[in-house]
C-alpha cells in the first residue's frame, strides 16, 4: 500500500475511534532481537561485548532518503556470547517513519568490527600496536540523531571507550586523544556547551 494511502487510513482512524482530547501520535517500536557475538575466523563467542543497534528509517513527509536514527540500545553480551535487545514501543520523535530497519554494531576490548549478518555480529582480534589501538579508538563513531533524549542510550558505549582509551595513553597526544572520548561522555551527562568547556580546561592543563 502507498504510504499516502496508508497515512489517511491512519488519519481517518484518529478521528473515527479516538477521543477528541487524545491526540493520534506516531509511535515507533521493535520486535525483541536476539544474536550472538563471535571472533572471527574461530567462531569463539565473545562474552561482555556491547551490542548497539541502531534503528534507522524515512521521515514519511519528506520521502525516501531522508533517513533519520530514531531509536538506539546498548545491549551486553553474555557467557555463550548471546545478547538480547529487548521489545520497545514510545512516540516518534519524527512522526511517521517509512522503510524501518535496524543496523547492528559491536565493540569489546582488544576487538575491532568485522562484519555483522542477520543475527551474528563478527568482531576480529585486534594485534596491532597501542598506539594503532589508541587510534583506532578515536576513530570510532557512534552517533544516532542530535537528541540527547536518543543519545544517551549510547553512554555506556562512550564511557567503555573512553576507560580503554585511557589506559593506553602516555603521550601528550595520546591524552588529548582521550579528551576528545571523555568529551563524548561528559556531552550527555553535562551538556555540550559544559562538555566543551571542560575539555578546553584539561586541554590548556596538556600544554
Amino acid at each position: 500500500m502507498k504510504q499516502p494511502i496508508k497515512y489517511l487510513l491512519r488519519l481517518a482512524a484518529c478521528f473515527l475511534f479516538v477521543s477528541p482530547l487524545t491526540a493520534c501520535a506516531a509511535t515507533v517500536s521493535s520486535k525483541a532481537l536476539e544474536g550472538k557475538v563471535l571472533e572471527e575466523g574461530v567462531n569463539k563467542p565473545v562474552t561482555n561485548a556491547m551490542v548497539i543497534v541502531r534503528w534507522i528509517g524515512d521521515i514519511s513527509s519528506i520521502g525516501h532518503g531522508s533517513s533519520v536514527c530514531y531509536h538506539v540500545e546498548v545491549v551486553t553480551t553474555e557467557n555463550h556470547g548471546q545478547f538480547h535487545v529487548p521489545a520497545w514501543e514510545k512516540p516518534s520523535p519524527y512522526g511517521d517513519i517509512a522503510h524501518p530497519r535496524a543496523i547492528r554494531d559491536a565493540y569489546a576490548p582488544h576487538y575491532t568490527f568485522a562484519r555483522a549478518d542477520k543475527e551474528v555480529i563478527y568482531l576480529q582480534l585486534f594485534t596491532g600496536v597501542r598506539e594503532e589501538r589508541l587510534a583506532y579508538l578515536s576513530r570510532i563513531t557512534v552517533s544516532c540523531s542530535d537528541r540527547k533524549e536518543i543519545e544517551i542510550n549510547l553512554l555506556p558505549l562512550y564511557k567503555a571507550l573512553y576507560e580503554e582509551a585511557k589506559g593506553l595513553a602516555i603521550t601528550k597526544d595520546d591524552k588529548l586523544k582521550v579528551l576528545y572520548r571523555l568529551r563524548d561522555v561528559e556531552r550527555l551527562e553535562l551538556g555540550t556547551d559544559k562538555a566543551w568547556e571542560n575539555f578546553r580546561q584539561r586541554e590548556r592543563e596538556l600544554k
